[in-house]
């Protein structure tokens, strides 16, 4: 049998697979997340996988909860339990939910293969029932896998299709065993039958509807009182918004940057380890922090992402997908940050004003209260681009610029630059008076 033929085959015994175990799955969750969030990260030992030469432990973040559902599809009834999980609108990249499951993989003498597989999505339609459909991308390695939701909200089956073989083929790549030695190939499945993914704008409809989106019939028993519970859920009565919010999130040691050695010292030092604590920036993936390299417009616009959400009360945290940037764009758009059309190419370096612009955007006026009279500057009037922006820097003690004051605009700015800018942000007590 070929690979092609034997892939098609696997994915009908995975469908089969949702019907049989779909109420089968144990769930027992730990809590990562905050109460207030309304959402944990659901981590289980993997069951669907039957091989022993393999096992996996499943991480699902953004969870909701379990619905148990009779599910009419094409392959048969499904009698389930459905977990469920919340994206808010502005953590999408269009319609794509990426990493949306993971799974660590422990192999006993079986070989695996990095690459990709297809999943299924089921599309609610009217009265026919839940239809079979793209649903997106697994991709895995020898040691883990996961899961891109690729179809918008909806009804997913989250196993990943997993290729393995009991003999070395000699190939790292899926795509050449499944050429040069089809007959090695294995197939197993490892995640959950069915992951159910909403939104803001599916659980409002489903909320006044019934139903998930106009086209849908299924209504989900148990789903309103779970949605419910968490919508309303007390909150800590403590300010929602403000720049408490910015805590210490990841550790930092003097010396963990190869280009910063624990054995100097710069006048930057104490704002890269404020901005690498509160995750706001962190280091390339060579170990380097690049303190006097640029920042691309991509990478400031996902510094005020962060900075806004943490502001607001979120995690910082975002799911990023092929085109890394789009998610921190999109949620920039949605917020406020930034408008349609203010930049063409978000790949190339941003100047020291964009910098102040984009910013200065990610928070509120009044977190920026003025500690300095600032009246004019060298460089900077009313026809710069951005002025009424830098100048509000300026009367925040955010900005200092150089010894004359000038800020240079049009200038590229580094890396530790733009961590002093934004440690003074996010902590008032950093602020310079002038």
């Amino acid at each position: 049998m070929g690979g092609r033929e034997m892939m098609k085959k696997t994915m009908l015994i995975l469908l089969v697979l949702t019907l049989v175990l779909g109420s089968q799955m144990p769930v027992s969750a730990e809590s990562e997340g905050i109460v207030r969030y309304e959402t944990e990260t659901l981590k289980i030992a993997d069951s669907t996988n039957q091989v022993s030469a393999l096992n996996a432990t499943l991480t699902l973040p953004n969870y909701l909860g379990s619905v148990e559902a009779v599910l009419e599809t094409v392959q048969g009834t499904a009698n389930a339990t459905v977990q469920v999980v919340y994206l808010p609108n502005d953590k999408w990249d269009d319609q794509c939910y990426y990493s949306a499951m993971s799974a660590r993989i422990r192999r006993y003498g079986a070989w695996l293969f990095t690459g990709s597989t297809q999943i299924v999505g089921w599309k609610d339609l009217y009265s026919y029932g839940f239809l079979p459909v793209d649903g997106g991308t697994a991709v895995f390695t020898p040691d883990s896998a996961e899961l891109h939701f690729l179809e918008g909200p909806g009804l997913y089956t989250a196993l990943v299709s997993l290729p393995y073989s009991m003999e070395n083929t000699g190939y790292t790549y899926y795509s050449e065993a499944q050429t040069q030695a089809p007959g090695s190939l294995q197939y197993t499945g490892i995640g959950f039958p069915f992951v159910l993914v909403l939104n803001d704008d599916s659980i409002a409809h489903f909320l006044e509807h019934g139903t998930l989106d106009t086209a849908a019939a299924y209504t989900w028993p148990g789903l309103r009182e779970l949605i419910l519970e968490a919508q309303y859920e007390e909150l800590p009565e403590v300010e929602v918004e403000g720049l408490h919010n910015f805590q210490q999130k990841v550790p930092f040691t003097k010396g963990m940057f190869l280009d910063m050695p624990y054995n100097e010292t710069a006048w930057y030092d104490s704002y890269v380890e404020k901005v690498v604590r509160i995750g706001l920036m962190k280091g390339s993936s060579g170990g380097q922090f690049l303190p006097n390299g640029d920042v691309k417009l991509s990478e400031v616009i996902a510094m005020a992402a962060r900075l806004h959400n943490i502001y607001m009360g979120g995690t910082g945290d975002f799911y990023q997908g092929p085109v890394w940037y789009n998610v921190y764009v999109s949620y920039a758009l949605a917020n406020g940050i930034i408008r349609d059309g203010d930049f063409a190419d978000y790949d190339r370096t941003a100047t020291r004003g964009e910098m102040a612009y984009i910013l200065s955007s990610a928070v509120p006026a009044k977190a920026l209260e003025q500690i300095n009279t600032v009246g004019e500057l060298p460089d900077v009037n009313a026809a710069t681009p951005y002025s009424y922006k830098i100048f509000a820097l300026y009367q925040a003690g955010v900005l200092t610029g150089y010894s004359d004051h000038s800020y240079h605009p049009d200038a590229t700015i580094t890396r530790c630059e733009t961590a002093a800018i934004i440690a003074r942000i996010a902590d008032a007590s950093l602020r310079q008076t002038l």
